[in-house]
Protein backbone atom coordinates (compact mmCIF):
# COMPACT_ATOMS: atom_id res chain seq x y z
CA UNK A 1 0.00 0.00 0.00
CA UNK A 2 1.35 3.63 -0.91
CA UNK A 3 1.64 5.85 1.72
CA UNK A 4 -0.52 8.89 0.95
CA UNK A 5 0.22 12.75 2.18
CA UNK A 6 -2.31 11.83 4.66
CA UNK A 7 -0.96 8.95 6.33
CA UNK A 8 0.16 8.90 9.97
CA UNK A 9 3.86 8.00 8.00
CA UNK A 10 3.99 10.73 5.92
CA UNK A 11 4.45 14.38 7.53
CA UNK A 12 4.67 16.58 5.00
CA UNK A 13 7.41 19.81 5.69
CA UNK A 14 6.70 22.60 7.61
CA UNK A 15 8.30 25.76 9.05
CA UNK A 16 9.55 25.15 12.74
CA UNK A 17 7.24 24.90 16.05
CA UNK A 18 7.64 26.01 19.12
CA UNK A 19 7.92 22.66 21.43
CA UNK A 20 5.30 24.04 24.19
CA UNK A 21 2.57 26.96 24.15
CA UNK A 22 3.86 30.20 24.34
CA UNK A 23 3.38 32.71 26.40
CA UNK A 24 0.00 34.65 25.13
CA UNK A 25 1.42 38.04 25.34
CA UNK A 26 4.31 36.74 23.36
CA UNK A 27 1.87 34.55 21.28
CA UNK A 28 -0.26 37.80 20.62
CA UNK A 29 3.20 39.84 19.27
CA UNK A 30 3.99 37.39 17.06
CA UNK A 31 0.09 36.85 15.35
CA UNK A 32 0.65 40.51 13.57
CA UNK A 33 3.74 38.76 11.51
CA UNK A 34 2.42 34.89 11.38
CA UNK A 35 -0.60 33.24 12.16
CA UNK A 36 0.68 30.13 11.55
CA UNK A 37 3.75 30.67 12.97
CA UNK A 38 2.51 30.31 17.26
CA UNK A 39 0.95 27.16 17.36
CA UNK A 40 3.19 24.53 19.59
CA UNK A 41 3.51 20.89 18.18
CA UNK A 42 0.62 19.26 20.45
CA UNK A 43 -1.62 22.16 18.79
CA UNK A 44 -1.66 20.29 15.61
CA UNK A 45 -3.04 17.22 17.32
CA UNK A 46 -5.64 18.65 19.36
CA UNK A 47 -9.49 19.10 18.77
CA UNK A 48 -9.87 22.38 21.08
CA UNK A 49 -7.44 24.46 21.97
CA UNK A 50 -8.49 27.05 24.74
CA UNK A 51 -6.35 30.02 25.13
CA UNK A 52 -6.71 32.27 28.09
CA UNK A 53 -6.28 35.65 27.52
CA UNK A 54 -5.61 38.66 30.25
CA UNK A 55 -9.76 39.97 29.21
CA UNK A 56 -10.73 36.85 27.78
CA UNK A 57 -10.88 33.19 26.68
CA UNK A 58 -10.74 31.85 23.38
CA UNK A 59 -11.29 28.79 21.83
CA UNK A 60 -10.31 27.08 18.35
CA UNK A 61 -11.95 24.75 17.16
CA UNK A 62 -9.52 22.40 14.87
CA UNK A 63 -11.42 19.23 14.36
CA UNK A 64 -13.32 18.30 11.64
CA UNK A 65 -16.52 17.55 13.47
CA UNK A 66 -16.10 20.27 15.71
CA UNK A 67 -15.85 22.63 13.00
CA UNK A 68 -18.71 21.35 11.02
CA UNK A 69 -20.86 21.99 14.06
CA UNK A 70 -19.67 25.19 14.39
CA UNK A 71 -20.42 26.41 10.78
CA UNK A 72 -22.49 23.70 9.56
CA UNK A 73 -24.95 22.11 12.30
CA UNK A 74 -25.19 24.88 14.74
CA UNK A 75 -24.26 28.16 13.27
CA UNK A 76 -26.93 30.43 14.52
CA UNK A 77 -25.24 29.29 18.04
CA UNK A 78 -22.13 31.15 17.06
CA UNK A 79 -20.48 34.78 15.76
CA UNK A 80 -18.24 32.95 13.05
CA UNK A 81 -17.24 36.10 11.96
CA UNK A 82 -14.89 37.72 14.75
CA UNK A 83 -14.50 41.65 15.47
CA UNK A 84 -11.20 41.53 14.29
CA UNK A 85 -12.08 39.89 10.89
CA UNK A 86 -15.10 42.53 10.91
CA UNK A 87 -12.49 45.91 11.45
CA UNK A 88 -10.16 44.25 9.31
CA UNK A 89 -12.29 43.45 5.95
CA UNK A 90 -15.53 45.60 6.75
CA UNK A 91 -14.16 48.80 4.45
CA UNK A 92 -13.19 47.02 1.78
CA UNK A 93 -15.93 44.61 1.48
CA UNK A 94 -18.89 46.45 3.12
CA UNK A 95 -21.34 43.18 4.10
CA UNK A 96 -19.98 40.89 1.41
CA UNK A 97 -20.21 37.14 2.80
CA UNK A 98 -16.66 37.02 4.69
CA UNK A 99 -17.84 39.22 7.17
CA UNK A 100 -21.73 39.15 7.28
CA UNK A 101 -24.04 36.93 9.34
CA UNK A 102 -27.53 36.07 9.62
CA UNK A 103 -30.04 36.78 7.47
CA UNK A 104 -27.42 38.75 4.92
CA UNK A 105 -25.12 35.99 4.74
CA UNK A 106 -27.72 33.13 3.88
CA UNK A 107 -29.29 35.59 1.30
CA UNK A 108 -25.95 35.94 -0.11
CA UNK A 109 -25.33 32.95 0.26
CA UNK A 110 -28.18 31.77 -2.04
CA UNK A 111 -27.42 35.14 -4.54
CA UNK A 112 -23.88 33.69 -4.97
CA UNK A 113 -23.93 29.94 -4.23
CA UNK A 114 -25.09 29.19 -8.41
CA UNK A 115 -22.01 31.17 -9.71
CA UNK A 116 -19.47 29.18 -8.07
CA UNK A 117 -20.91 25.94 -7.82
CA UNK A 118 -18.94 23.19 -9.10
CA UNK A 119 -21.14 22.17 -11.71
CA UNK A 120 -20.19 25.56 -13.14
CA UNK A 121 -16.27 24.71 -13.71
CA UNK A 122 -16.49 23.52 -17.24
CA UNK A 123 -17.87 26.06 -18.02
CA UNK A 124 -15.04 28.33 -16.64
CA UNK A 125 -12.37 25.87 -18.00
CA UNK A 126 -11.41 27.50 -21.78
CA UNK A 127 -11.27 31.22 -20.42
CA UNK A 128 -8.84 29.80 -18.02
CA UNK A 129 -6.75 27.67 -20.48
CA UNK A 130 -7.38 31.04 -22.69
CA UNK A 131 -5.93 32.91 -19.83
CA UNK A 132 -2.99 31.20 -19.42
CA UNK A 133 -2.09 30.63 -23.03
CA UNK A 134 -1.85 34.45 -23.27
CA UNK A 135 0.68 34.52 -20.38
CA UNK A 136 2.56 31.95 -22.24
CA UNK A 137 2.63 34.01 -25.39
CA UNK A 138 3.92 36.97 -23.75
CA UNK A 139 6.60 35.35 -21.86
CA UNK A 140 7.80 33.35 -25.31
CA UNK A 141 7.91 36.92 -26.97
CA UNK A 142 10.63 38.19 -23.74
CA UNK A 143 14.08 38.79 -24.82
CA UNK A 144 16.53 35.59 -24.45
CA UNK A 145 17.62 35.52 -20.85
CA UNK A 146 14.79 37.90 -19.11
CA UNK A 147 13.83 37.49 -15.79
CA UNK A 148 10.37 37.03 -14.79
CA UNK A 149 8.80 37.65 -11.80
CA UNK A 150 6.47 35.17 -10.83
CA UNK A 151 4.78 35.81 -8.56
CA UNK A 152 3.83 39.30 -10.00
CA UNK A 153 3.03 37.58 -12.97
CA UNK A 154 0.81 34.86 -11.26
CA UNK A 155 -0.99 38.23 -9.51
CA UNK A 156 -1.92 39.23 -13.21
CA UNK A 157 -2.81 36.35 -14.85
CA UNK A 158 -5.15 35.39 -11.93
CA UNK A 159 -6.46 39.00 -11.85
CA UNK A 160 -7.40 38.05 -16.06
CA UNK A 161 -8.93 35.19 -14.74
CA UNK A 162 -11.12 36.35 -11.89
CA UNK A 163 -12.12 39.31 -13.94
CA UNK A 164 -13.58 37.29 -16.84
CA UNK A 165 -14.94 35.55 -14.82
CA UNK A 166 -16.63 37.80 -12.63
CA UNK A 167 -16.77 40.34 -15.63
CA UNK A 168 -17.06 38.68 -18.97
CA UNK A 169 -15.50 40.74 -21.60
CA UNK A 170 -16.52 43.87 -19.92
CA UNK A 171 -13.65 44.12 -17.49
CA UNK A 172 -10.44 45.02 -19.39
CA UNK A 173 -6.72 43.95 -18.10
CA UNK A 174 -5.97 47.40 -17.27
CA UNK A 175 -8.64 47.41 -14.72
CA UNK A 176 -8.52 44.20 -13.49
CA UNK A 177 -4.78 45.11 -12.72
CA UNK A 178 -6.12 48.39 -11.15
CA UNK A 179 -8.35 45.70 -8.55
CA UNK A 180 -5.35 43.99 -7.95
CA UNK A 181 -3.35 46.95 -6.93
CA UNK A 182 -5.79 48.19 -4.26
CA UNK A 183 -5.98 44.62 -2.91
CA UNK A 184 -2.08 44.97 -2.36
CA UNK A 185 -2.48 48.58 -0.95
CA UNK A 186 -4.98 47.75 1.15
CA UNK A 187 -3.25 44.24 2.53
CA UNK A 188 0.01 46.67 3.12
CA UNK A 189 -1.92 48.88 5.61
CA UNK A 190 -3.92 46.84 7.96
CA UNK A 191 -2.75 44.91 10.42
CA UNK A 192 -2.61 41.13 10.35
CA UNK A 193 -3.86 41.18 13.94
CA UNK A 194 -5.15 43.86 16.41
CA UNK A 195 -4.18 43.63 19.38
CA UNK A 196 -6.30 45.81 21.58
CA UNK A 197 -9.30 44.29 19.72
CA UNK A 198 -8.11 40.92 20.94
CA UNK A 199 -7.71 41.50 24.30
CA UNK A 200 -11.85 43.20 24.26
CA UNK A 201 -10.06 46.85 24.67
CA UNK A 202 -13.06 49.15 25.44
CA UNK A 203 -13.69 50.58 21.70
CA UNK A 204 -12.45 54.28 22.98
CA UNK A 205 -8.91 52.64 23.25
CA UNK A 206 -8.60 51.34 19.68
CA UNK A 207 -7.30 53.41 16.72
CA UNK A 208 -9.19 54.48 13.86
CA UNK A 209 -9.06 52.90 10.91
CA UNK A 210 -6.15 53.52 8.59
CA UNK A 211 -7.03 56.47 6.09
CA UNK A 212 -4.64 54.60 3.36
CA UNK A 213 -6.90 51.25 3.77
CA UNK A 214 -10.09 53.41 3.20
CA UNK A 215 -8.53 55.18 0.11
CA UNK A 216 -6.97 51.78 -1.19
CA UNK A 217 -10.94 50.15 -0.50
CA UNK A 218 -12.40 53.40 -2.07
CA UNK A 219 -10.06 52.47 -4.92
CA UNK A 220 -11.49 48.78 -5.71
CA UNK A 221 -14.99 49.79 -4.89
CA UNK A 222 -15.01 52.25 -7.59
CA UNK A 223 -13.41 50.75 -10.17
CA UNK A 224 -15.99 47.64 -9.37
CA UNK A 225 -18.87 50.42 -9.47
CA UNK A 226 -17.99 51.56 -13.10
CA UNK A 227 -17.48 47.94 -14.38
CA UNK A 228 -20.80 46.69 -12.85
CA UNK A 229 -22.67 49.91 -14.51
CA UNK A 230 -21.43 48.60 -17.88
CA UNK A 231 -22.96 45.10 -16.67
CA UNK A 232 -26.55 46.44 -16.47
CA UNK A 233 -25.83 47.25 -20.23
CA UNK A 234 -24.29 44.40 -21.43
CA UNK A 235 -25.41 41.39 -19.97
CA UNK A 236 -24.08 39.46 -22.32
CA UNK A 237 -20.87 40.68 -22.29
CA UNK A 238 -21.14 39.84 -18.27
CA UNK A 239 -22.96 37.01 -17.69
CA UNK A 240 -22.44 35.99 -13.86
CA UNK A 241 -22.20 39.58 -12.72
CA UNK A 242 -25.32 40.35 -14.54
CA UNK A 243 -27.21 37.02 -12.94
CA UNK A 244 -25.65 38.23 -9.47
CA UNK A 245 -27.73 42.08 -9.91
CA UNK A 246 -30.42 40.19 -11.39
CA UNK A 247 -31.07 37.70 -8.25
CA UNK A 248 -30.28 40.96 -5.68
CA UNK A 249 -33.19 42.70 -7.07
CA UNK A 250 -35.93 42.77 -4.92
CA UNK A 251 -33.46 40.80 -2.47
CA UNK A 252 -31.37 44.02 -1.18
CA UNK A 253 -32.79 47.32 -0.07
CA UNK A 254 -29.19 48.40 -2.37
CA UNK A 255 -28.73 45.73 -4.72
CA UNK A 256 -26.03 47.33 -6.60
CA UNK A 257 -23.68 47.73 -3.45
CA UNK A 258 -24.95 44.09 -2.70
CA UNK A 259 -23.45 43.00 -5.76
CA UNK A 260 -20.55 44.98 -5.93
CA UNK A 261 -19.44 43.92 -2.39
CA UNK A 262 -19.88 40.30 -3.08
CA UNK A 263 -18.11 40.41 -6.75
CA UNK A 264 -15.09 41.93 -4.57
CA UNK A 265 -15.14 38.85 -2.58
CA UNK A 266 -14.83 36.76 -5.48
CA UNK A 267 -11.79 38.53 -6.81
CA UNK A 268 -10.65 39.00 -3.49
CA UNK A 269 -11.05 34.91 -2.79
CA UNK A 270 -9.64 34.34 -5.85
CA UNK A 271 -6.72 36.42 -5.67
CA UNK A 272 -5.35 35.20 -2.63
CA UNK A 273 -5.65 31.58 -2.67
CA UNK A 274 -4.59 31.18 -6.39
CA UNK A 275 -2.17 34.04 -6.67
CA UNK A 276 0.09 32.92 -3.95
CA UNK A 277 -0.44 29.36 -4.19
Amino acid sequence: MLDTPTSPSVIPPYPARPKKALNPLVALLKLRQNLLGIWHERAFEQFMIPVKLPNRRVYVVNGVDAIKRVFLDNHDNYDPKSPQMRKALTPLLGDGLFVSDGDVWRRRRAMVAPAIAAAQLPNYAPMMVACAEETATNWRALPAGATIDVLSEMAVLTARIIGRTVFGDGISEAEATRVVRGFSDYQAVIEQMDILSMLGAPGWLQRDRNGKADAAAGEVQAMVDTILARAGADKDAMRLAASLLNAAEGQEDNPAAAVRNEAIVLFMAGHETTANA
